[in-house]
């Protein structure tokens, strides 16, 4: 915790460190299942949700992001 290793940030991207839980890109656990989401030009877009295991929905996330190549 040496104030040389420290960097200004603004809190948006302090947050942006969190740690995913799932470890897996656009995936969220929901009370009856998995969804996936991306943020583009801040706007969270809501891909798809009851998925039944949080592999599934990074699938159907890997899907949208082939089928959209302007977001790569």
């Amino acid at each position: 915790n040496r104030i040389e290793n420290l960097r200004l940030v603004t809190r948006r991207e302090n947050c942006m460190n969190k740690a995913n839980k799932t470890h897996l890109t656009g995936v969220r656990k929901q009370a009856h299942g998995w969804s996936t989401h991306i943020g583009i030009g801040g706007k969270n877009i809501r891909i798809g949700s009851g998925y039944k295991t949080e592999q599934e929905a990074h699938e159907a996330y890997l899907k949208y992001i082939e089928d959209h190549p302007e977001l790569k």
